[in-house]
């Protein structure tokens, strides 16, 4: 039952990320990818290291520093492509 739960909630998800980047004009997705890519492989590499050079981070420690360092820089690079893709260039 989770995966069928969690097929659809990533088939959903590739729909509407699809249509929002037919939605912006003049912009590459090569570069979109590169710089999602960016953003989600960076805290892997940290947590990662952490695992490597810190062997009593326990399971918690690690998920609270995964989800702080992804929120954050989630926050950073959707504030980046807001400003690099203002909703101008949108489709009308």
């Amino acid at each position: 039952m989770w995966t069928v739960v969690s097929a659809f909630f990533f088939g959903m998800l590739n729909i509407a990320l699809a249509f929002l980047i037919s939605q912006l004009k003049g912009t590459s997705l090569f570069h979109i990818t590169i710089q999602l890519t960016g953003m989600l492989m960076g805290p892997m590499a940290g947590i990662f290291f952490l695992g490597i050079l810190v062997p009593f981070a326990n399971t918690l420690v690690r998920t609270r520093i995964s989800e702080s360092v992804v929120s954050y820089t989630s926050y950073v690079q959707i504030n980046k492509l807001s400003n690099y893709y203002p909703s101008s260039k949108l489709k009308k």
